[in-house]
């Protein structure tokens, strides 16, 4: 019993002491960010340097959310320009445009970055495709994330240990920081996402992928394919109606539908 005794001491004290040398900031300068273990590697790199532009004294009362439509079809100057001049005010906008966002996670995505942030408008970037019965690849992914992610759950509301261990200790996070890089497909998409993302979110190149002399003219099945036999989803129009629903809390909410080539 003493042994045991001594052992969980020790164990208990070697936490301790990680959890202290992982809050310094010297420290922290010198490592990747803690994570949240979503898998998400956009997801994951938004919320960093959303924290960082915050720390920054940077004034955001504007956030826009959406899929990688959002994230590279806003031109953050043409954005801030026409504010000003349809309202008489300044626009500054954070983009947390995520890839495989749907309608179902649409209102989460606002509510898991409204910690940090308190932005009096929100612009959701959405297209046909986001509200239908429809998946892939990325966005099964978005999906297991928010229904199983411990963070998420925790922040939204669900209590779990791993849920409040990751959002309370620095040593957690770095635990799931190395576990992310022990994927090397997941590792790697978080540095593309940080090389291509400024310090407001939006892409170092706007408007790369919807737009320009780079749009697809042909007919794009993994873009169009929802389209021919659409059915909306009702889980993913019930997130739109979260979304709106903000509006009760004094939040702006403009929806914008999001252009797509002409052969879509």
């Amino acid at each position: 019993g003493q042994t045991l005794a001594l052992a969980l001491l020790l164990l208990a004290l070697g936490l301790g002491l990680a959890e202290s040398i992982l809050r310094i900031p010297a420290v922290q300068a010198v490592l990747p960010p803690p994570s949240t273990g979503t898998g998400l590697a956009q997801f994951e790199v938004k919320r960093q340097i959303l924290l960082e532009y915050i720390e920054t004294g940077a004034p955001i009362n504007c956030v826009a959310i959406g899929s990688s439509m959002v994230d590279s079809g806003f031109n953050p100057q043409a954005l801030a320009e026409g504010y000003v001049q349809a309202a008489g005010s300044t626009l500054k906008c954070f983009n947390f445009g995520v890839q495989g966002i749907t309608g179902a996670e649409a209102g989460g995505v606002f509510r898991l970055m409204q910690d940090a942030a308190y932005p009096d408008v929100l612009i959701y970037g959405v297209s046909a495709r986001d509200l239908a019965e429809y998946n892939g690849p990325q966005i099964d992914l978005v999906t297991r994330a928010f229904q199983a992610n411990p963070w998420i759950r925790y922040r939204l509301g669900i209590f779990s240990v791993p849920g409040w261990l990751t959002d309370h200790s620095a040593a957690y996070g770095y635990y799931l920081t190395a576990r992310a890089m022990l994927s090397a497909d997941e590792w790697n998409a978080r540095m593309s996402s940080f090389d291509a993302t400024r310090a407001d979110g939006f892409r170092v190149a706007p408007l790369s992928n919807n737009a320009g002399p780079d749009a697809p003219t042909e007919f794009v099945p993994e873009v169009t394919g929802p389209l021919v036999d659409y059915h909306p989803s009702p889980t993913r129009l019930a997130g739109l109606d979260e979304v709106l629903n903000l509006q009760t809390e004094g939040v702006t909410v403009v929806i914008v539908e999001m252009p797509l080539p002409d052969a879509t």
